[in-house]
């Protein structure tokens, strides 16, 4: 099977091209390659500045064996160079034969060079021969920086090289394992490791490796310790410092240094009696301070602060007084609650150790690590890195995971990726899978909840769609429900701002008028359920002391290691819609918490964590105002009726124009509103403003205006409420209920309040329908699969209901009933219950007449 070239390759080859022209040479040779390789891939360069060739000379040495010609050349150069005969034989049988004996999946710049050292005879070769380079040597140099492996155990304790080491080791520390068997029972030599090429590449931390060498080269307190939050790359400076130690680019006084990371776990491990963890410990530090060439590295070294068995000293007091005569180097890193928790809490040791604070790198940095890191991941996982994927994962970690740090979540994210591709993808598949950025974001989307990935075709008609959907449930706010839906489309596509939660709303208006429901609606929409709202009822949260139950109980109360109610919602669900339901009835303290919130898109709970809000959208109600609306437009019609009554002198008339609906075509209560809080009705801006302070009005997107229902907004509302109350009672009594016009329009009467909204016609149909249904039920023994009209009786003003014996069948249960997703399906209104053996004309699927 070929083995296409990578595209650091590619690069190489686009640059030994551009060598050969301006060399005027005109053709493509292994030399070209080999300059443009040594000046691209610096792990190469560093292998020829450790045989003794600079990469400034390179060029001059090649050039000497080739020199540049002022000729023109006799074949088109316009577009591509020819290839000379032995790099063309080179490229296709020895540097694949280099690639498959290291099992790599593409063609590195370093196959080609292991090659051409190889062959021995090209134009590179010559020039290093007469530079007295060991061309073997320089191969297996070259070699151990491409062929890095995992560190192994080679048993004994933990340690890696006290049971007769591992026969890649160098001289050095073939000498070093010998020497210190002990102490290498109980940790790793990181120096040793460096020098194998073992180690994953340091890309960046250069400040804080050179602040721990100053450390390190102190008379005194020569002990750093590394603080910074977990995933910032502390261990990553000490194996930077490893590295170092590894090449001599040290102080002199360093050199010749070994790092070895001592863990305390082993050195615990096994001590059942006690005495034997002190005597463990006491014997590596006696072995230390016999070789001051020796740094120890404890990770984790907040954990020394007990470690041991108990009734003994820990770790920590057995340390000091070595550490306070200076017989000894240590090296730590913690986090940094654990370090002000355990090290600052023992001023002794603590004063013994100089901090080096690893703050998280920045994007451009954390790119560079993952580029870095690339290859050894594509190596593992057979898997190729697009360069957007890399780009994807430090861009969407930063927004979508603030409560972690690059680069370990960066890192995180494409190694699941990469696992992803790999175990989806088909074994028999032929070359290798690339992970691209929407697979990085499809793993964003399951740690998160929120979905980034790209909208697929249906759930885009379905977002384009999105009013009418809503208006299934939430009937007579159209202008309320196309700002939601417009806000839904912009955070769906990704146009959101990454500091500010996804949308900010209150809704006013009187009760009962569908501010709550909307709510419920949006929820359904985007996670299947209204169940998936974080609701909270603000009437709770009357009192100042209320704060805690929000964001947790401050230390030293009661419930301190709990989480707050909203805090954990939203930290387990950031995606998600949160209901503050009759927001007025808080403790203003309450309303200071969610400026930041509002603005920012953060709060901090009691116990110091940011909890993300940026994906939320956020829905407060209120009634607000709506109060006094209805007194002015309740006061304004009777005014109208009373003058209407001076003016004609009827008596009746005037009467009949206070009865009529005391909103309608009154401003502004009977009109929706859309906007800021200055283009509100004054009656609503007066409520508004008297009740919030203005910073935390202005920090609302925008401020919604419910209308009041008319009769024909009930019309809809009832037939949605029938249909959830059919189907309740096919659901419990396999029954099928149908209702007539007359009682349609009975319940209409009966639950018509505009002044209270929706609620009074779910009483009447909860009142007239439902309860003496199931009297009904129970008195006449209803068996199931039956069907039952209801009609009314006029003289007595009440729901009748008679019995209709024909059998469902085979067709109960059918989609023919309007449902309260399909609202509608409207059913005759001028039809009657048909005579008895009389054809019907009606669905036998029960709900409304057809």
């Amino acid at each position: 099977m070929a083995i296409n070239n990578s595209e650091a390759t590619e690069r190489v080859i686009a640059r030994a091209n551009q060598l050969s022209r301006s060399w005027k040479h005109y053709y493509l040779g292994i030399e070209h390659f080999f300059a443009a390789a040594c000046q691209l891939d610096r792990s190469l360069a560093d292998a020829l500045e450790d045989v003794g060739v600079p990469l400034s000379e390179l060029e001059e040495g090649i050039l000497e064996f080739v020199p540049s010609s002022d000729d023109e050349p006799m074949w088109d150069i316009s577009e591509k160079l020819p290839e000379t005969a032995r790099y063309s034989r080179l490229m296709k049988t020895m540097v694949p034969e280099e690639a498959e004996s290291e099992q790599a999946l593409r063609v590195e710049p370093k196959h080609v060079i292991t090659a051409i050292l190889r062959e021995g005879r090209s134009v590179p070769c010559r020039f290093l021969i007469s530079r007295d380079v060991d061309l073997l040597a320089l191969r297996d140099s070259i070699r151990g920086v491409r062929r890095p492996e995992a560190p192994k155990s080679s048993g004994g304790g933990g340690g890696f090289f006290s049971r007769g080491g591992d026969k890649n080791m160098t001289a050095d520390g073939r000498k070093f394992a010998r020497e210190h068997k002990q102490l290498l029972e109980y940790g790793r030599d990181l120096t040793e490791l460096a020098r194998q090429k073992k180690m994953d590449p340091v890309i960046g931390r250069n400040d804080e490796v050179r602040r721990v060498l100053e450390i390190l080269t102190r008379k005194t307190k020569s002990n750093p310790v590394l603080v910074g939050e977990a995933g910032v790359g502390k261990t990553s400076v000490a194996y930077g410092l490893a590295q170092r130690l590894a090449e001599g680019t040290v102080p002199d006084v360093l050199k010749d240094h070994h790092l070895i990371e001592l863990s305390l776990s082993a050195l615990v491990a096994g001590t059942g009696h006690r005495g034997e963890f002190e005597k463990r410990l006491q014997q590596v530090i006696e072995e230390v301070s016999k070789d001051r060439s020796i740094i120890l590295f404890i990770d984790e070294i907040h954990q020394i602060v007990g470690a041991g068995g108990s009734g003994g000293m820990d770790a920590g007091n057995i340390l000091k007084p070595a550490l306070a005569r200076g017989d000894l180097a240590v090296m730590g890193a913690t986090t940094i609650d654990e370090y002000r928790r355990y090290i600052e809490a023992d001023p002794a040791l603590e004063r013994r150790f100089q901090q080096v604070f690893v703050s998280e790198p920045s994007e451009e940095d954390a790119l560079e690590i993952l580029k870095g890191l690339r290859g050894r991941y594509e190596q593992h996982h057979h898997v190729q890195f697009t360069d957007e994927a890399l780009l994807a994962a430090v861009k969407l970690s930063v927004r979508f995971l603030p409560d972690r740090n690059l680069p370990d979540k960066a890192i995180d994210l494409i190694d699941e990726a990469a696992a992803r591709i790999k175990t989806r993808g088909n074994c028999q598949q032929q070359g290798m899978q690339e992970v691209t950025e929407e697979v990085i974001a499809e793993v964003v989307a399951d740690w998160t909840g929120v979905p980034i990935s790209r909208i697929a075709n249906e759930e885009e008609a379905r977002l384009l769609d999105m009013e009418n959907l809503l208006r299934g449930r939430v009937v007579g706010q159209d202008h309320a429900v196309a700002a939601v839906a417009s806000t839904i489309r912009v955070v769906r596509v990704g146009f959101s701002s990454p500091t500010r939660p996804s949308g900010v709303f209150l809704f006013l208006g009187p009760s009962g008028v569908g501010k709550t429901e909307l709510a419920k609606t949006l929820a359904e929409f985007l996670f299947g359920s209204e169940r998936d709202m974080i609701r909270l009822d603000m009437s709770e949260f009357h009192d100042k002391h209320s704060i805690a139950r929000l964001i947790g109980a401050p230390p030293g109360y009661v419930g301190y290691e709990g989480e707050g109610q909203l805090t954990k919602a939203v930290r387990t669900k950031p995606f998600c819609v949160i209901l503050l339901d009759e927001v007025e009835k808080a403790h203003p303290d309450v309303f200071d918490l969610f400026l930041q919130v509002f603005d920012d898109g953060r709060l901090t709970d009691a116990r110091g964590r940011t909890v993300n809000f940026t994906n939320s959208i956020i829905i407060m109600t209120s009634n607000l105002g709506s109060r006094k609306a209805l007194d002015m437009a309740s006061a304004q019609v009777a005014a109208a009726g009373a003058a209407l009554e001076k003016a004609t002198g009827d008596e009746e008339m005037g009467a009949l124009a206070k009865m009529e609906n005391p909103l309608a075509n009154i401003l502004p209560t009977d009109r929706g509103y859309v906007g800021q809080l200055d283009d509100m009705p004054e009656v609503y801006q007066a409520a508004l403003r008297g009740h919030f302070r203005l910073e935390f009005l202005n920090r609302i997107d925008e401020i919604i205006v419910f209308k009041t229902l008319k009769r024909e907004d009930l019309q809809g509302i009832v037939d949605i409420n029938l249909s959830k109350c059919i189907k309740r009672i096919r659901e419990s009594r396999q029954v099928d209920l149908h209702v007539t016009k007359a009682v349609i329009n009975f319940l209409l009467d009966k639950g018509y309040h505009p002044e209270y909204g929706a609620r009074p016609l779910n009483r009447a149909i909860d009142t007239w329908l439902t309860r003496p249904f199931a009297e009904y039920v129970l008195r006449h023994k209803v068996p199931p699969n039956t069907v039952i009209w209801a009609d009314m009786d006029e003289d007595e003003e009440k729901v009748n209901f008679s019995l209709d014996n024909r059998a469902l069948g085979d067709t109960f249960g059918g989609d023919n009933s309007p449902s309260a997703e399909e609202p509608s399906r409207r059913y005759d209104r001028d039809n009657e219950p048909p005579a008895a053996g009389s054809p019907s004309g009606y669905s036998q699927q029960g709900g409304y007449p057809q």
